[in-house]
């Protein structure tokens, strides 16, 4: 029983360590990036689509957007702009469809919801005139150059199937949670310098890559990265354009995050249960594999984190925490948490930012990681295990959901604590700690 429990906990750090390892990598090609190449689109510039899905948008922040992709300096007889409406509301149907009339943009409304956004996108697809497709989110504000600049990197290679352009948070300084959560989604930003996958917006898209990947897929909530996996598996490229700035917005409240982080969690188990045969038998090298098997799979390590909490838990009430004997494996251990904080130094650095000004920013996001790992790995497994058409649907978890899945991450990581506490093992008794303060944040109501 022991030897099952110690091999357990060392294996959940295993697999954290497999995922530094591909962080290792993002940090290498970050330090190492060169801007694409580039052509000048003044003579021929090709046919381009932008699309804006909405359902039941606020007025004035899709007011904003599409007054913004309005403003965009591209040539406007290669231009074409569609809103896809889902909304369910008359009052919105209505005042978006005179809003795209005011302004000359097609507008474009389903009276079924059927595959969600994918499902938007492929029903409109038969009405694309543009060689390349562009996708703005409602929050998104696309600076006026980004059409040239996006479009000039896509169109100099015909091998690329995407490209991602740098989101960056324009409510960042709003409040003290813009400025934590707006770092936890940086790190996934940071990423792309890694391998640039597809994150659902501020992307121009291939119309012939997408149209030879498949196309756009309702089966899943995740269709950008599962569109995304399919695309690069064909054996296309993409591109990383650090330079193009495209603003949205971050959760502006922790239980906005949370919610995000339990549809991305549910999201990455659909994709890993649908897209990882197809990457592994992918037309990409095997490094390029590697990052995106681990890159797009990230929730996994809170599932590992839960193993080694359970793991803990027991080898503590069976007073048997693995001891100096396993100095090779602790060895590891440590190696992986040095490259992790590497790897925040690099993000706040990839932002611009200074580590020291902003350093109780980046602990708080840490601290809110740590508070994360049951119901993410929850909504992980949960997503994992779905199948047919429920899988499409963007639920959110009932007040019992959470009511269970946070009361079970209290009882295991205050019983860790205080048995810690008892056998005066500081350095856990911390980590339980920090887990503790993490779970208090998120569930605070402001």
């Amino acid at each position: 029983m022991i030897e099952w429990l110690i091999a357990a906990y060392f294996a959940s750090f295993m697999v954290v360590s497999v995922y530094t390892v591909a962080l290792l990598v993002v940090i290498v090609r970050y330090r190492r990036y060169r801007a694409p190449a580039s052509v000048d689109l003044t003579c021929a510039p090709p046919d381009v689509t932008v699309q804006l899905p909405v359902y039941n948008p606020e007025r004035q922040t899709f007011t904003r957007c599409l007054d913004a992709v309005m403003r965009m300096s591209y040539p406007k007889e290669h231009l074409q702009i569609q809103v896809l409406d889902d909304s369910t509301k008359p009052d919105a149907v209505g005042f978006v469809r005179d809003a795209c009339a005011s302004r000359g943009v097609e507008f474009l409304h389903r009276d079924s919801r059927e595959g969600y956004r994918a499902g938007a996108f492929a029903c409109s697809m038969p009405s694309v005139r543009g060689e390349y497709i562009v996708i703005a989110n409602v929050d998104c504000i696309p600076p006026t150059d980004f059409l040239e600049r996006m479009v000039g990197a896509i169109h100099a290679d015909s091998k690329v199937g995407y490209v991602m352009s740098n989101h960056v948070f324009h409510n960042r300084t709003a409040s003290g949670q813009t400025r934590v959560t707006s770092i936890i989604l940086d790190m996934g930003i940071m990423n792309l310098n890694g391998l640039p996958m597809l994150t659902g917006f501020g992307v121009v898209i291939r119309k012939r890559a997408l149209l030879d990947a498949g196309g756009w897929q309702g089966d899943t909530i995740c269709d950008d990265y599962d569109t995304g996996a399919r695309i690069l598996s064909s054996g296309y490229g993409s591109l990383f354009l650090r330079d193009v700035e495209f603003p949205c917005e971050a959760p502006d409240t922790l239980k906005e995050y949370r919610r995000t982080a339990e549809r991305w969690a549910r999201a990455s188990g659909q994709y890993m249960r649908k897209d990882i045969g197809t990457i592994i038998r992918g037309k990409m090298n095997r490094l390029d594999k590697f990052l995106l098997l681990t890159l797009s799979t990230g929730f996994v390590q809170m599932l590992a984190s839960v193993v080694n909490l359970i793991a803990v838990l027991a080898l503590i009430v069976l007073n048997a925490i693995p001891g100096p004997q396993y100095a090779a494996l602790w060895s590891v251990v440590s190696v992986t948490g040095f490259i992790l904080y590497i790897y925040y130094y690099h993000v706040t650095k990839f932002r611009g930012l200074r580590m020291r000004k902003h350093f109780r920013d980046l602990v708080l996001a840490v601290v809110v990681g740590y508070g994360s790992i049951f119901f993410v790995t929850y909504n992980l497994l949960r997503g994992m295990l779905e199948t047919g058409a429920s899988r499409a649907s963007i639920k959110v978890n009932s007040l019992l959901e959470w009511t269970v899945v946070d009361g079970l991450f209290i009882a295991v990581t205050g019983s860790t604590l205080l048995f810690a506490l008892f056998y005066r093992n500081a350095i856990l008794a911390a980590y339980m700690l920090l887990n503790l303060v993490g779970i208090t944040l998120i569930r605070k109501k402001n």
